[in-house]
């Protein structure tokens, strides 16, 4: 053969391997592709890392893949090809072995394992000729997710499956970012969740304790009527006693004179009868009785009512959403402050027919409480606050108005911000109107002031009854 049919034959074999390479290249790219789309389709990390691995082993039969995640200094077997089982990884990864220093270096490699290194690397039975190395990590950055690793890739057409393995990790490096930065996303939101429980709970014990002197006068009202009612009780149970007893004693004559008694003992012990009811009118001990009774038990009521308020107020909110009519609501609101308002301002209340809405409620009587707070503080002397509620059909709209101080103009725009307050030191937190807004704002509503200095402020609550929330 001379140099002409020689040159001919090795275009032929160079064409014939190009040929190759291109329909090996359209297949890869083919598999690629739908690789992307079923990765795009997963929602777990778990399925991801899965699908990658098997698509690696199946782009040559003869490989295995190992994939290594870091995390916390700690490395763990993520995913392995089938017959990569029966070993320990901190065993092989103790001291100076070959797998410990591809994994120190940190970068892809490809490395010809030596005879004295072939056998049993992995401890597995494995005979390893070749371990290609690609670090899981984002390039220019300290972030360091695990290693790869592919054993026994065949040498021939190796630099095509090198870009493509170099895809495939990069979409491994891709998801395990996101997992992770969704990860520490879903702790933070969780973290600001319960820091804003604590807020809100603080908020209510700081409310709780302003409004102490006048829930303790509130309780302490009835219990002083409770109290006297007693005694009178006391004295008319003594008094009845002994009428009773001399009713005994009648009986008792009465007997005797039937069997042959003296029938003026008899009428001794009636007349004394006689003058104890008319020396503790009797008749109008049993017309005081029934009064007494009734305004004990109204107090009893009014009582269990405060503490029932209370309670429910200062208790920690679990989360639960239920179905609340906020009149209802609004109401209970008013009877934990009413020793503060009635002093402060006439009350007018205004209530529409409200549907039941999907609600947190507490967290919308700690809403109610702040603005009746509020109002109460802004009122110097004698005036009114004013309550209306009403619903539109879409939303439910309350207007909670006072005839205060009202706010000035230049930091109304402010009064919603975190620890912005205009009280003295000691007198507010700065976080009540700010928790009423995002309270407000999670129910998917709007809470906004319109104020005149010197004339009042009316606060407008607006609660969508399609909020996206749902008993349970």
């Amino acid at each position: 053969m001379n140099n002409t049919d020689q040159q001919l034959e090795n275009l032929k074999k160079e064409n014939g391997k190009l040929l190759e390479l291109a329909v090996l290249n359209s297949t890869v790219l083919d598999q690629l592709s739908a690789l992307i789309k079923r990765i795009l389709a997963c929602e777990k990390i778990g399925d991801i890392l899965e699908i990658s691995i098997t698509y690696i082993q199946n782009l040559s039969r003869d490989s295995s893949c190992l994939l290594l995640l870091e995390e916390n200094g700690k490395i763990t077997v993520s995913n392995r090809s089938p017959g990569l089982t029966g070993f320990d990884i901190n065993n092989l990864l103790a001291g100076s072995s070959l797998l410990s220093r591809l994994l120190a270096e940190k970068k892809e490699t490809v490395t010809v394992v030596s005879e004295e290194d072939a056998e049993n690397l992995l401890g597995s039975g494995l005979k390893i000729n070749r371990i290609i190395c690609f670090p899981l990590a984002i390039p220019y950055t300290i972030k360091y997710f695990g290693s790869l690793l592919i054993f026994n890739m065949p040498a021939e057409n190796i630099e095509i499956y090198l870009y493509f393995i170099r895809i495939i990790a990069q979409i491994i490096i891709t998801a395990i970012n996101n997992h992770r930065v969704t990860e520490s996303l879903a702790q933070s939101l969780k973290s600001l969740q319960e820091y804003q429980s604590r807020l809100l709970q603080e908020e209510k014990m700081a409310t709780i304790g302003q409004l102490a002197a006048g829930i303790a006068h509130e309780i302490n009202n009835p219990i002083a009527f409770i109290k006297s009612n007693l005694i009178s009780l006391e004295k008319y149970s003594k008094m009845f006693i002994s009428l009773i007893k001399e009713y005994e004693n009648v009986v008792t004559y009465a007997r005797k004179t039937l069997e042959g008694g003296n029938p003026l003992l008899f009428l001794e012990r009636l007349k004394i009868i006689e003058n104890l009811r008319k020396e503790d009118d009797i008749d109008w001990l049993f017309e005081d009785i029934k009064p007494l009774l009734n305004d004990s038990i109204e107090g009893t009521v009014r009582i269990k009512e405060i503490v029932e308020n209370l309670k429910n107020f200062s208790h920690v909110d679990t989360g639960k959403i239920s179905m609340v009519n906020l009149n209802q609501n609004i109401q209970s609101t008013l009877r934990i402050i009413y020793n503060e308002l009635k002093y402060k301002a006439d009350l007018k209340e205004e209530y529409g027919e409200l549907p039941l809405l999907a609600c947190h409620a507490q967290q919308l009587s700690q809403v109610f409480l702040n603005v009746f707070t509020n109002a109460i503080q802004s009122i110097e002397s004698k005036g009114e606050i004013s309550i209306k509620t009403r619903c539109t059909g879409t939303d439910i709209n309350i207007i909670i108005s006072d005839t205060g101080c009202g706010i000035p103009h230049d930091i109304q725009s402010r009064i919603f911000e975190p620890f912005f307050t205009t009280k003295p030191v000691g007198k507010g937190t700065g976080l009540g109107l700010h928790i009423c807004y995002t309270i407000i704002k999670e129910h998917k509503g709007t809470i906004s002031v319109q104020s005149e200095p010197g004339k009042g402020s009316a606060f407008t609550v607006v609660l969508p009854l399609d909020n996206g929330l749902s008993a349970g």
